[in-house]
Protein backbone atom coordinates (compact mmCIF):
# COMPACT_ATOMS: atom_id res chain seq x y z
CA UNK A 1 0.00 0.00 0.00
CA UNK A 2 0.80 3.80 -0.19
CA UNK A 3 1.36 4.26 3.72
CA UNK A 4 3.48 1.36 4.48
CA UNK A 5 3.39 0.98 7.92
CA UNK A 6 -0.36 0.77 7.86
CA UNK A 7 -1.24 -1.29 5.16
CA UNK A 8 1.30 -4.00 5.31
CA UNK A 9 -1.32 -6.41 6.83
CA UNK A 10 -3.87 -5.69 4.76
CA UNK A 11 -1.72 -5.74 1.24
CA UNK A 12 -0.37 -9.06 2.91
CA UNK A 13 -3.79 -10.33 3.23
CA UNK A 14 -4.93 -8.76 -0.32
CA UNK A 15 -2.18 -10.93 -2.00
CA UNK A 16 -2.83 -13.78 -0.46
CA UNK A 17 -6.67 -13.53 -1.76
CA UNK A 18 -5.66 -13.12 -5.09
CA UNK A 19 -3.54 -15.96 -5.05
CA UNK A 20 -6.43 -17.70 -3.82
CA UNK A 21 -8.61 -16.61 -6.42
CA UNK A 22 -6.21 -17.46 -9.72
CA UNK A 23 -4.62 -20.43 -8.38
Amino acid sequence: GVALALTINTDALALMALGLINA
